[in-house]
């Protein structure tokens, strides 16, 4: 669990500082919003949960994928299923689903009247925010191993 935690320290600092530039300058607190920028917030949860459950359902295709397209890829087969790639796509699928039931607990929480303060709001900021970021850092080492792969074969 700790050398998994090293492998990702880049989505967990990402997180920590988030939350903490939320809850010491941004300072976001529903609680403390008009009806105007509680709508507006509102519309943010709603745009939020569909993307992040696109992205979760996304990245489980991926998960359950890759076995397959390495055994039946020889350029997938060369860049190698390299446990840190798995351990971040799972990591940041995982982020992704918390992010979903964060703006389910949002929704009812306006309905039933429970208390939504400003440090579990930091809380869903810094998962969203982790989620987007652990997102690139896909998107790049997966460029990167097949932009090696293919300078290799030049």
């Amino acid at each position: 669990m700790i050398s998994r935690l090293k492998r990702l320290k880049l989505i967990v600092g990402c997180f920590v500082i988030v939350i903490l530039i939320n809850m010491f300058f941004l300072k976001i607190n529903p609680e403390e919003m008009n009806d105007q920028s509680i709508k507006k917030f509102e519309n943010l949860l709603q745009d939020i949960l569909t993307f992040s459950s696109l992205a979760t359902g996304f990245l489980f295709f991926i998960i359950s994928f890759i076995p397959i397209l390495v055994k039946k890829n020889p350029i997938l087969k060369k860049l190698g299923a390299d446990i840190k790639m798995f351990d971040l796509i799972i990591c940041t699928t995982l982020l992704y689903f918390v992010v979903s039931l964060f703006c389910i607990y949002y929704s009812f929480s306006v309905v039933v009247g429970w208390s939504v303060g400003i440090f579990k709001t930091s809380i869903f900021v810094g998962l969203t925010v982790s989620a987007f970021f652990g997102t690139i850092l896909i998107f790049i080492y997966v460029l990167k191993k097949v932009s090696n792969e293919l300078e290799i074969k030049k």
